[in-house]
């Protein structure tokens, strides 16, 4: 059983070692005290840092009714035949992410704006760790068609770990949301808010490691957010509190010699509260720079161009 073990352990190592995990982690959107215009059109760059979790079990490989045969130095026909499985469990890992976008925000009331976002980004692992691995196999030897032996056992490791895998290929991103204003005092210029939002990704990828073959993922983040912000004429800084939901589903397959097995490896995010900070400044008008930065769920930093109309 030993050359079983040792392509089985190949197949785990890979989903621990590399794939193309593709969360996305959000930004929080502030149009308060962006006064000057319905239409708020902006492009940005996100770069992010945050942990994720395996959710569940995920079966690599379920093959009944192996087959192999060869003829040793003897000429003794060796036929083998059996039942071999393995799953993962318990992953961990860091997810690095970068995202390019297009923002588009209309105000449909002074109150109340709604929001679009497409563009793309790609998400590289780091840090793997804390995969439990189960397997098991059972086989019946035949040699020159006679019964010969049978094998079978299971075992369990724990705790496997790699420094760190690659980026994938850049996706697509969307993203729906709202910015909702619930108080204001004209006295002070603090405003408090609501931000609610809604972002999937869908990607693509045709990369093989170690006998796994990933085919593509797709991720669902929805969040919602406590603003406080304080118009300063031009400056409009902000911070609050978000709280977040990140799932991602990527598909793949292992391939062995022997067969092949589909599989789904779900991940989500780790610590769903987070803080953030952040500015608006517009430079002239119609336009300006907006940044922001993201801590405890993820560290991150964001910056952008705006355009008011």
């Amino acid at each position: 059983m030993d050359f079983k073990k040792k392509l089985l352990n190949l197949a785990i190592a890979s989903v621990v070692a590399s794939g193309p995990v593709a969360a996305v982690a959000a930004d929080v959107v502030n149009l308060l005290g962006t006064e000057g215009g319905k239409l708020n059109i902006s492009l940005h760059a996100d770069h992010s840092n945050r942990d994720v979790k395996q959710d569940g079990s995920t079966t690599l490989l379920d093959e009944a009714g192996f087959y192999d045969a060869y003829v040793d130095e003897f000429d003794n026909l060796i036929e083998t035949e059996g039942e071999i499985s393995a799953s993962v469990r318990n992953l961990k890992a860091e997810e690095r992410q970068q995202h390019l976008y297009l923002q588009i925000a209309y105000a449909v009331s002074p109150r109340i704006q709604v929001y679009g976002k497409a563009g793309m980004a790609r998400t590289k692992l780091h840090n793997m760790h804390g995969a439990t691995v189960d397997e098991s196999w059972s086989e019946t030897t035949y040699v020159n068609g006679s019964f010969d032996e049978y094998d079978e056992g299971w075992y369990t490791e724990s705790d496997l770990s790699v420094p760190g895998g690659k980026y994938g290929d850049w996706g697509a991103l969307v993203s729906v949301g709202a910015n909702v204003q619930l108080w204001e005092s004209p006295e002070s210029g603090w405003r408090a808010g609501l931000d609610l939002s809604y972002q999937y990704k869908n990607q693509d990828a045709d990369w093989s490691a170690g006998g796994l073959d990933f085919t593509g993922s797709e991720s669902q983040e929805w969040q919602a957010a406590l603003v406080m912000s304080k118009a300063m004429g031009k400056f409009n800084p902000y911070f609050g509190l978000k709280l977040s939901k990140a799932k991602t589903d990527y598909e793949g397959q292992t391939s062995l010699y022997y067969g092949s097995d589909k599989w789904t490896l779900k991940m989500e995010n780790d610590q769903p509260l987070g803080l953030f900070a952040g500015f608006n400044y517009d430079l002239t008008p119609g336009m300006g720079i907006t940044a922001q930065v993201r801590a405890v769920d993820d560290t991150a930093g964001n910056l952008g161009f705006y355009w008011k109309f």
